[in-house]
């Protein structure tokens, strides 16, 4: 009598490690469980979590994680800083609420990312390496209104590597890039 061997095989994921995002690192991407994973994780993180965004700044245990990509379309500032706008970003992070980011905030993930304040070049290649897309629109909402005329805001358009803060009547559309902190 002949036995047959039997070779079992799994499907299972190997696990990958996490941590918190006070002890994450600038470049991690942030999964749909608030948790930071290393890039090299990004196509094998655990059943059910997708990569949300990625660490684009710290500073001890607080910073932002930006959006891996635009929302879907423009936006009037008014939305764009409403329940549908960058709070309605998807996908959501356990735990966390997402908003536009700061003229301040901008300069800090750029700095963050390897570039002067102005540049977004560094944070474009961050984004690219965590699985993100590049920004893809020329101007992007900031939560600031102009402080002459509540009827408008500021916003940072992209240029030419460099991103310079102006403002503009808040009924017109510009893009939007979410932001959550921690």
């Amino acid at each position: 009598m002949k036995v047959k061997s039997v070779t079992a095989t799994t499907d299972a994921k190997p696990a990958v490690e996490s941590k918190t995002l006070a002890e994450a690192t600038v470049g991690m991407i942030v999964g749909t469980d608030g948790k930071a994973y290393a890039v090299t994780d990004k196509d094998n993180l655990p059943d059910g979590v997708t990569a949300a965004g990625m660490v684009a700044y710290k500073n001890d245990s607080h910073g932002l994680v930006i959006a891996l990509a635009d929302e879907a379309c423009n936006m009037n500032w008014s939305t764009a800083n409403g329940a549908n706008g960058a709070a309605a970003h998807t996908p959501a992070v356990s735990g966390k609420t997402w908003k536009l980011p700061s003229e301040g905030d901008w300069s800090n993930m750029f700095q963050a990312n390897g570039d002067d304040s102005g540049s977004y070049t560094g944070l474009n290649t961050a984004l690219t390496a965590a699985g993100g897309s590049v920004f893809q629109r020329e101007n992007y909402w900031t939560p600031t209104t102009w402080e002459d005329d509540a009827n408008y805001a500021y916003f940072m358009t992209f240029t030419s590597g460099y991103a310079f803060p102006y403002y503009e009547n808040k009924n017109d559309s510009k893009g939007v890039r979410a932001v959550l902190e921690f």
